[in-house]
């Protein structure tokens, strides 16, 4: 709201004249004082909403943080149980546990491959590692691979759709135990293992 005055406007009035003129200076310093907290209220909703973003995405790190977390004391606690149930009074200790049984593990992580084929040996197996990718070549290797195994082992949350399925389907069709576990870590291994063994 804008007020003119005249040039030859004076400051004399009647009392009615500068009582509206009060109730329009008024007027216009309440928009104005609207208007400023109103911009500041939309710019403190956007950093709220931004820090709730924020705080979203570090709550989902933190859950998966948890969940790992877990499930390596999981593996550490399988790992423990295994050494003992299998015999192995010493973590390096050699046995014949698995009496030359040939595995073949399809997916998991290539940088844990050479510990897990160190933990078959040392139970007196032998570990084939197949990455469980999804490509024409990957695939067309699996029922060979299968057909030179004891038993195949497919941790679930580290493999593709599609090496699962043939996997699972040429186990089936060779006859060959097949057993999905829940994680690729060493201590899921450890407890499949062992169930061989049991069996």
């Amino acid at each position: 709201m804008v007020l003119f005055l005249d040039r030859g406007t004076t400051c004399s009035g009647s009392p009615f004249q500068w009582g509206v003129f009060a109730v329009i200076v008024g007027l216009w310093f309440t928009e104005t004082k609207l208007r400023i907290l109103r911009q500041r209220h939309k710019r403190l909703e956007d950093e709220k909403q931004e820090l709730q973003t924020t705080a979203d995405v570090r709550l989902r790190r933190l859950k998966d943080a948890g969940r790992k977390i877990k499930l390596l004391e999981q593996d550490l606690q399988s790992l423990e149980q295994v050494v003992q149930n299998l015999g192995c009074s010493e973590p390096a200790q050699k046995t014949d546990t698995l009496k030359n049984m040939s595995i073949l593990y399809v997916g998991g992580l290539n940088t844990t491959s050479n510990a897990m084929k160190s933990f078959v040996r040392k139970l007196g197996g032998e570990l084939v590692h197949h990455l469980g990718g999804a490509g024409k070549k990957e695939l067309s290797d699996l029922p060979v691979l299968v057909a030179n195994a004891d038993a195949v082992i497919v941790p679930m949350d580290n493999v593709s759709h599609a090496s699962a399925l043939e996997v699972k389907r040429a186990c089936k069709r060779l006859q060959r135990p097949f057993m999905p576990i829940k994680s690729s870590g060493l201590g899921a291994l450890a407890t499949a293992l062992s169930q061989f063994h049991a069996g």
